[in-house]
């Protein structure tokens, strides 16, 4: 390994009290559809032209770098750049180092290049939500103390509250085929903290707060295919665990209702289809795939599943 590095420069553009984030393209090899904020490499291009400002010297290059890198990415002007943080890995075999900055937004208004797909200006709080490359997070946190005036040390890694969720998986049955959603390929639109993107779902969600199993079942069977359920049970729960996400999620089984399924929510479910219990797709949800067993197997919980 080349002991020499790669160094890049990334900057966290401040207005209105919120940042700017950028989502990548599928298409990228590092980090697809992950949340960002703008950066780019250093080129000798970005001051082999430019008189020195001492005899033998360049100065300011990392704030040249990030205002080209800013104005070619989203089409900003920026001022008062300033040091937050930096950090190095491996692109490959080659070493990188970054250093992150953040600066103010100065003029202009957004305009994606090809290094993006959408954009987001947030607050620390709306900036949970999304799908941000590991760390950029954090480095939101220091900067949103610097800007309160609180007392800033070196960058550390959040400590996350890990919490049990509630959710329910809701059967719907007719002719003796069963209804499944394909959930989209895109991974950062088939939201799910349990992940399964581009396989085949039963209606289900979240329950929200105080809300019954039942009516979190009639609700979103409703807002996913359309269709008014007006009767429907419990008939099972599971654990469902990956490394990052809990939940407990409750089979329901509708007993009747009325209409038929349509694309409600496309970013998330591209479409649906009824399928012959005995010639099931071979992607399915794996909440889904638990729920369905315990139905075929008439059993209100099983162990190790």
């Amino acid at each position: 390994m080349d002991n020499k590095h790669y160094i890049m420069v990334t900057g966290i553009i401040i207005k209105d009290g919120k940042y700017l984030i950028t989502k990548r393209p599928l298409t990228k090899k590092a980090f697809p559809g992950k949340w960002t904020v703008p950066g780019g490499n250093l080129e000798v291009s970005d001051y082999i032209d430019l008189p020195k400002d001492t005899k033998d010297h360049w100065y300011n290059i990392f704030e040249k770098v990030l205002r080209r890198e800013v104005q070619e990415e989203v089409g900003l002007d920026v001022s008062n750049i300033k040091y937050l943080t930096s950090m190095t890995f491996l692109k490959g075999e080659d070493p990188c180092l970054i250093v992150s900055l953040y600066t103010n937004w100065d003029n202009g208004e957004v305009v994606l290049n090809e290094e993006s797909v959408d954009y987001a200006w947030v607050d620390l709080g709306e900036a949970e939500n999304y799908d941000l490359i590991e760390g950029i997070y954090e480095e939101l946190v220091m900067l949103d103390k610097i800007l309160k005036g609180e007392k800033v040390g070196e960058w550390a890694k959040k400590e996350v509250k890990k919490k049990i969720g509630a959710g329910v998986g809701v059967i719907l049955l007719r002719n003796g085929k069963i209804l499944l959603g394909k959930r989209h390929e895109d991974p950062t639109k088939a939201d799910s903290a349990l992940h399964g993107s581009g396989t085949w779902t039963m209606p289900g969600g979240k329950l929200d707060f105080h809300e019954k199993f039942e009516e979190c079942g009639i609700r979103e069977v409703k807002e996913e295919t359309g269709i008014n359920v007006t009767k429907l049970k419990v008939i099972c729960f599971n654990n469902d665990t990956t490394e990052t996400a809990h939940f407990i999620t409750a089979g329901l089984l509708v007993e009747e209702f009325e209409g038929d399924p349509k694309v409600m929510e496309p970013d998330e479910i591209t479409e649906w289809k009824w399928f012959d219990l005995n010639n099931l797709p071979e992607k399915i949800y794996f909440p889904s795939g638990k729920v369905l067993r315990n139905y075929l197997a008439n059993k209100f919980y099983i162990g190790n599943n």
